[in-house]
């Protein structure tokens, strides 16, 4: 049962990671999902994944809805190809708030799902691959 909720998770990353690079390379930014289908199909996936309060789900859903509007104006903004570092930096901004909510059993497993899910699309992209992050507490 944890399989499928975690290859569900890792479904919606690599969905997501995929419209990212496409739209950062600028191939159809208008295409894919808006900023809201991602955060519904995030959400679904995470409450699959881990056993959140109302509380937590409530400010982790406040968290992603800034998160994606941040992307798409930082995708919106830049001409070409947006800043790396910058995609980055919101990420790690994102799970810090993230990691402020989740207790640390919920975000270990949390930091897991997303990272594999990054380097399964990575892999699949031919690109470099993701330096472990730190999920010591």
């Amino acid at each position: 049962m944890k399989k499928i909720k975690l290859l569900s998770v890792l479904s919606v990353c690599l969905f997501s990671l995929t419209s990212i690079s496409a739209q950062g390379q600028g191939q159809g930014r208008g295409q894919g999902m808006s900023s809201e289908e991602r955060l519904k199909m995030t959400m679904d996936n995470l409450n699959e994944s881990i056993d959140m309060t109302d509380e937590q789900q409530e400010k982790i859903t406040t968290i992603f809805t800034d998160f994606y509007a941040q992307m798409d104006e930082l995708r919106n903004s830049s001409s070409g190809r947006p800043d790396r570092t910058k995609f980055e930096a919101l990420r790690d901004e994102r799970d810090k708030k993230v990691k402020d909510i989740l207790d640390k059993k919920q975000y270990k497993t949390y930091l897991k799902v997303m990272e594999e899910a990054r380097n399964s699309y990575r892999g699949r992209q031919g690109g470099r691959p993701q330096q472990s992050q730190s999920g010591s507490e």
